[in-house]
């Protein structure tokens, strides 16, 4: 009788087999994260050019504004796409490798997690190996007895270990001489939740750099309607809030939308229109204050950072700093002298003041303009439900690890064993470890293995 040869390997399935061991390493998926996380610091330092800059004119403005390191050597970024890293090879790469091996883990992970997260049930078989578990396998021989007319009474030792599990928080179902317990059975979800959150996070970054925008305006008050978003707005009117001392605390926009009733947008609420969110108006008020004594004339044009703080400027001649600043019902003009102490008048919007003490009038004009700023962020929800996933699975990974235990009393002749086998999530070493904390039966002898 002669053997026949062995199987051979095609080159073809070697290929195969081997390609989707590097695609499952997690060494590499370790590397594309890295990479993906250097994109994500490198679009932080550098700027990264918007797509609404479309237009031959709005790209030279976007250049002249950027840091002169940039805009010097603008050539050598561009060439490397730094510039546009979400839209580059950079990005897509690394994403796309990484979604195709997150496939691949959750196309195993997910039946793994599925067979664990069930109630315990002693008739169930051994599921497989979990793809990240470690068994540990161990077997508890009990002594026969001395009399050759008695068999091995397994019952008492097989409930005193039942109890030891129970007594650690595990979850123990038996059925005659079959144990299964469980403990903490949603830490099977660990992997699921990573790998899901890795998956989520990119296809939200992958739906923003596509599907993305940005855009923003300038409005003035009672100015005629500007196209925005696809529709119209005008700024009616500002209308300030005040809080102690008549000092402003925020205050309202009566913005028109379209041919529509003005409606009061407040400063700090967000709005949805058509799937732009809108960020609350931010008031870019500027103020043009002329001062005339008997000699000369000045005018000073400032721009309020924020209505609810005062705009600081110098009285050149004098060298004397005032302070303007929004209160409930106009404005207000305030100066500090050594002699006379802090002096305060109100004044209104294009009418005429006095400030006796430096010798000056003039007059002040307010006008109200607000910035409006408004996002398109299909990729929000993924986003914010992969770093929900991240969350869970970090938190996972801070509490213990989930375990199943089963143990099965075998019977042979007069003697009978007890065969355990521990499963975890983590290394071999560490499925020893329960074994030894939770199996304390004083066997007269034990034979282990583990295997990962």
């Amino acid at each position: 009788m002669t053997s026949s040869p062995p199987a051979t390997i095609s080159p073809v399935n070697r290929t195969i087999s081997r390609l989707r061991q590097i695609l499952q390493s997690p060494k590499l998926f370790g590397a594309l994260v890295a990479v993906l996380l250097i994109d994500g610091l490198l679009a932080l330092v550098i700027p990264q050019q918007p797509a609404a800059v479309n237009t031959p004119g709005a790209f030279v403005v976007w250049v002249s504004n950027l840091p002169p390191l940039f805009r010097q050597g603008y050539e050598y970024f561009n060439r490397l796409g730094l510039f546009a890293i979400f839209r580059s090879l950079w990005f897509w790469l690394p994403a796309a490798l990484i979604t195709w091996m997150s496939l691949l883990e959750l196309a195993e992970v997910i039946p793994a997690a599925r067979i664990r997260l069930r109630p315990p049930h002693p008739a169930a078989p051994i599921p497989p190996p979990h793809p990240h578990g470690a068994v540990y396998q161990k077997t508890i021989r009990l002594a026969a007895p001395k009399d050759s007319g008695e068999a091995t009474v397994s019952a008492p030792m097989l409930a005193a270990l039942a109890n030891t599990l129970r007594k650690t928080g595990f979850k123990v179902a038996q059925d005659g001489a079959i144990v299964v317990a469980t403990r903490r059975q949603w830490g099977w979800l660990r992997p699921i939740a990573l790998t899901l959150g890795v998956v989520l996070l990119i296809t939200g970054i992958a739906l923003q750099t596509i599907f993305g925008d940005t855009a923003q305006i300038l409005l003035t008050e009672h100015s005629a309607p500007a196209t925005f978003i696809g529709h119209t707005f005008s700024a009616a009117e500002f209308l300030p809030h005040s809080g102690a001392n008549q000092q402003l605390v925020g205050g309202t926009v009566q913005l028109q939308l379209d041919d529509g009733t003005p409606q009061a947008w407040s400063l700090n609420r967000w709005q949805l229109i058509d799937g732009w969110w809108l960020l609350p108006p931010k008031p870019r008020p500027t103020a043009k204050i002329t001062f005339n004594n008997k000699d000369t004339s000045e005018t000073l044009t400032r721009t309020f950072d924020t209505v609810d703080k005062p705009l600081i400027f110098t009285y050149t001649p004098q060298k004397q700093t005032l302070e303007l600043r929004y209160t409930a019902d106009g404005y207000q003009l305030s100066t500090q002298d050594a002699d006379t102490g802090k002096t305060e008048i109100a004044v209104r919007n294009g009418e005429t003041f006095s400030l006796p003490q430096l010798g000056v009038s003039g007059t002040v004009i307010i006008t109200n303009r607000f910035l409006l700023q408004a996002y398109r962020l299909p990729g929000l929800l993924p986003m914010a439900l992969g770093a929900l996933m991240l969350l869970f699975g970090g938190i996972q990974f801070l509490r213990p690890a989930p375990v199943t235990v089963w143990l099965n009393v075998v019977v042979k002749g007069r003697g009978s064993r007890i065969d355990a086998t521990i499963e975890t999530l983590g290394s071999a070493a560490s499925a020893e470890k329960i074994a030894a904390e939770l199996l304390t039966l004083q066997p007269s002898s034990e034979k282990t293995n583990a295997e990962t």
